[in-house]
C-alpha cells in the first residue's frame, strides 16, 4: 500500500481538479438552482500524533489506519468546514457534502466512512479534537471510478442550518467501529470539498398594501366606510416561479375572526365586515414547491358604514340679522353624539374641508363675513371619522345691507334743477363716500363726524331719468355695499284738444279739423319733434312760452296717436316726450 507522502504529485494534480468542480450552476427561469459551497478550511487529526494539528495540508486528509513510508502505522480523522453565511434563508431541494479522493486502499470495499457535524475547530489535535455533535450520514455513496469521490446526503441539516441561519457548517470523517482499525478501508481525501445545494428562494413578502385606492404605511390613516374594498398585494419570486397570494383579513379585537382569500387583488368578501371599527390586512406568496414569504407586516384600517343618527344644532351669536360686512358666528354642536368628530357646512349645500369639533360629540365655531344682503341658506352636516354625514340642519339668516343711505332734501325740485342729497352710513367707522352720478366718473367726498355727507347735484336728465351710486369706505380700508338711487322728474309735456280729447272718450267725427297743444312742463324748450300715426317726423319750435300747436285732421275714425319727441333747450339739455292716444269717431 502506498504511503501518504507517496501520493504527493497525484494529490496536487486531484485538487486542481477538485478546485475546479467548486462552481455555481443555476437551472432555467422557473426551476431550482443548485450552487457549490467550497470548504473554507480543512484539517486532519492523528493518533501517532496526538497533540499535533494538521490544517489545510495540501497533501490531503487520511481518513482511517494507514502507514507512512517509514512503515509507522497512523490513525486518522478528517475535518472540513463550510460557509453558509450566503445562504442563510434559503429552501433546500436536497444538499450532499462531496469529497474527490486521492487515494482508496481497496476499491473492492464500499466505503465506511460516516459523516458527523462537529463544533467549529482552529487547530484541532487527537487529544482535543473538535466535538462530535451529531450523525448526519452513515453511508457514504461512491461516485463513479476509483478512487472518484464520495456524498454523504445532509438535505436535512442544511434545510435545519439555513433556516436558523448559521454561519457555517463543520462536519468530521471517521470510520466507524472495527473498520477504523482495518488498513484495507483506509482513504485519502482531498483538501478542498464543497457541499452541493440544490435551492428554491421563497417569494417575496406581499408589498404594498392597498385598501381601495390607500397604500398602508403611506403616513395617512385609512377610513373607509366601504363594506367589500377591494385590496391588493403584490410579491415577486426571485426564481421567477409562478406564485400563489393568499390575502387576509380579520377583526383588530378577534383575530379568531381570520378570513383568507385567493390574492394578489380582489374584494373582502361579503359579511367580513360586520362591525365598525378596525380590521388588519395581510398576505402571503407561495411558490409551486411550497416556498412561501413571510406574512406582510398587518396593515390596519377604520370601518364605520353607520352614519351619525341625528342632525347638529345651528345657533347664530348676537342673534338676527346679520350686515353686510360684519363677522357672524356659528356654533355648530353635535349634542354629545360621540360618533360626530367635525362638521361640513356651507350655504345651499355643504362644501369644503371638515370643520374639526373641540371633542367627539362636541362643537365648532365658525366665522363668516356675509358679502351680500338677504336670505343665507346655512346647511350644516356631523361627520364622523370616516366621513359619513349625518342629517342635515339648516339654518335661514337674514342679511342685512351695509350700503349707504341716500336721502333727497328737494324731492320736489323740477327739472333741471339742483338737489341736495345726504348719503348716510351703515357699515362702521365710515371715512368717506365714492359716487357715480349720470355716468361712470367717480366722486370721493368726505363723511363728516356723524359718518354722513351732502352733495349738491343738478337733476336735468331725461330718458329715464339720472342714476346715483354711492359705497362708503370705513377706516379699515374695507368698503360697502353699493346702494342707489333714480333721480326722474316730470319733463314731458301735456296735450290737450277740445276736438279729440286725450286718452279717453272719442272724438269729434273723422274729417274734423283738430287742434293739440303741447304745453311743456319745463321752461325754455325750443322746440320739439313729433309724428301722427307713425308718419314722418316733423320739428316745430315752440312760442315764447315753450309751447307748441300741433293741426291735423284725422281722415279715418278710431284711434290715433301723436308721438312727441325729446324736446331741446337752449343748452341742449333734452326734456322727454311720449306717446298720446286719441279717438276720432
Amino acid at each position: 500500500m502506498p504511503s501518504l507522502r507517496s501520493l504527493t504529485s497525484s494529490a496536487v494534480a486531484l485538487v486542481a481538479v477538485a478546485g475546479g468542480l467548486l462552481v455555481a450552476t443555476a437551472g432555467p427561469a422557473g426551476a431550482a438552482t443548485t450552487v457549490q459551497i467550497p470548504s473554507v478550511r480543512a484539517a486532519y487529526t492523528d493518533a501517532f500524533q496526538p497533540l499535533t494539528s494538521h490544517v489545510d495540508d495540501q497533501l490531503g486528509q487520511p481518513v482511517g489506519l494507514w502507514r507512512d513510508g517509514t512503515g509507522q502505522y497512523h490513525l486518522s480523522r478528517a475535518y472540513y468546514t463550510f460557509d453558509l453565511s450566503a445562504y442563510a434563508g434559503l429552501s433546500v431541494t436536497s444538499a450532499a457534502v462531496r469529497i474527490p479522493e486521492f487515494f482508496v486502499a481497496d476499491c473492492a470495499r464500499a466505503s465506511g466512512v460516516a459523516l458527523y457535524r462537529a463544533a467549529p475547530f482552529t487547530a484541532p489535535t487527537w487529544s482535543r479534537p473538535p466535538a462530535r455533535q451529531a450523525l448526519l450520514d452513515a453511508t457514504a455513496e461512491d461516485a463513479a471510478g476509483c478512487p472518484g469521490a464520495e456524498r454523504w446526503d445532509v438535505t436535512a441539516e442544511l434545510t435545519a442550518a439555513l433556516a436558523e441561519h448559521r454561519p457555517a457548517l463543520t462536519v468530521e470523517l471517521r470510520l466507524t467501529g472495527l473498520r477504523e482499525l482495518d488498513p484495507g478501508n483506509h482513504r485519502l481525501f482531498t483538501p478542498t470539498a464543497a457541499i452541493d445545494l440544490t435551492y428554491n428562494r421563497p417569494p417575496s413578502t406581499p408589498v404594498p398594501l392597498v385598501v381601495d385606492t390607500s397604500v398602508c404605511g403611506s403616513g395617512t390613516p385609512i377610513l373607509s366606510t366601504n363594506a367589500t374594498p377591494f385590496v391588493s398585494a403584490y410579491a415577486t419570486d426571485p426564481d421567477d416561479d409562478p406564485i400563489t397570494t393568499t390575502l387576509a383579513v380579520w377583526p383588530q379585537s378577534d383575530p379568531a375572526r381570520r378570513t383568507e382569500f385567493p390574492g394578489p387583488f380582489g374584494t373582502v368578501p361579503a359579511g367580513v365586515l360586520t362591525d365598525d371599527g378596525t380590521y388588519l390586512l395581510s398576505a402571503r406568496a407561495v411558490d409551486p414547491s411550497g416556498a412561501a414569504s413571510e406574512w406582510a407586516v398587518p396593515c390596519a384600517w377604520y370601518f364605520d358604514s353607520h352614519p351619525p343618527a341625528n342632525a347638529p344644532t345651528v345657533t347664530a351669536t348676537g342673534g338676527q340679522p346679520g350686515r353686510v360686512g360684519a363677522a357672524t358666528s356659528f356654533t355648530f354642536s353635535a349634542n354629545g353624539d360621540a360618533d360626530v368628530v367635525g362638521f361640513r357646512w356651507g350655504f345651499d349645500a355643504v362644501s369644503g374641508p371638515v370643520l374639526p369639533a373641540d371633542a367627539p360629540g362636541g362643537s365648532a365655531t365658525v366665522q363668516w363675513t356675509p358679502a351680500a344682503p338677504g336670505t343665507q341658506h346655512l346647511v350644516v352636516v356631523g361627520v364622523d371619522r370616516v366621513g359619513n354625514t349625518s342629517p342635515a340642519a339648516t339654518l335661514d339668516y337674514q342679511v342685512a345691507s351695509d350700503a349707504p343711505t341716500i336721502e333727497d332734501l328737494d324731492p320736489d325740485a323740477p327739472f333741471n334743477q339742483n338737489r341736495t342729497i345726504v348719503f348716510h352710513p351703515v357699515a362702521a367707522n365710515v371715512v368717506d363716500y365714492v359716487y357715480k352720478f349720470k355716468n361712470n366718473v367717480e366722486h370721493v367726498v368726505p363723511a363728516g363726524p356723524d359718518g354722513t355727507a351732502s352733495v349738491v347735484l343738478l337733476v336735468n336728465k331725461s330718458g329715464g331719468g339720472s342714476d346715483l351710486t354711492v359705497y362708503s369706505r370705513s377706516a379699515d380700508g374695507s368698503r360697502s355695499a353699493s346702494g342707489s338711487a333714480l333721480f326722474n322728474p316730470r319733463s314731458a309735456p301735456t296735450v290737450s284738444s277740445q276736438q279729440y280729447p286725450i286718452g279717453g272718450p272719442v272724438g269729434a267725427p273723422a274729417g274734423t279739423p283738430g287742434v293739440f297743444v303741447v304745453t311743456s312742463a319745463v321752461p325754455g324748450v325750443l322746440s320739439y319733434t313729433y309724428r301722427i300715426d307713425g308718419g314722418p317726423k316733423v320739428v316745430a319750435p315752440t312760442d315764447a312760452d315753450g309751447n307748441l300747436v300741433i293741426t291735423y285732421t284725422p281722415a279715418t275714425s278710431g284711434s290715433h296717436v301723436i308721438t312727441i319727441g325729446f324736446g331741446v333747450m337752449a343748452d341742449n339739455i333734452t326734456v322727454d316726450g311720449g306717446p298720446y292716444t286719441f279717438i276720432a269717431g
